[in-house]
């Protein structure tokens, strides 16, 4: 499903992020920074939820702070209700670890969020 666009203001300086993996607190101070680096649009490409937990949390700061926003492949497992991160790391031992840290992030998933 494609989200609503929001018109914005012709872009100037392009401040792009992404991999927030639920840390709340990485993820505030980029945005800080990127705005203090004068950046005036904000662009999220993917990967909000992740190892951290705090994933309601981390979405809301996305949906609040970004202009332009782009669906990782943890977004995507998580919208269509896959328990499994679908990383496809090479090595089984990294794609289990991978998964396992993602069934951590579903944990602070709501529903309203999926």
């Amino acid at each position: 499903m494609i989200a609503p666009v929001r018109r914005i203001a012709p872009v100037r300086h392009l401040a792009v992020m992404g991999g927030a993996y639920g840390n709340v607190s990485a993820l505030e101070a980029a945005v800080r920074d990127a705005r203090t680096c004068g950046a005036d649009t904000l662009a999220f490409a993917g990967d909000a939820l992740g190892c951290c937990g705090h994933s309601d949390e981390t979405l809301a700061l996305v949906r609040d702070h970004f202009d332009v926003l782009v669906a990782g492949n943890l977004e995507q497992q998580a919208a269509v209700g896959e328990s499994t991160c679908g990383c496809g790391y090479d090595d089984a031992e990294d794609e289990r670890l991978g998964c396992r840290a993602f069934e951590h992030a579903l944990g602070s998933l709501g529903e309203a969020n999926r």
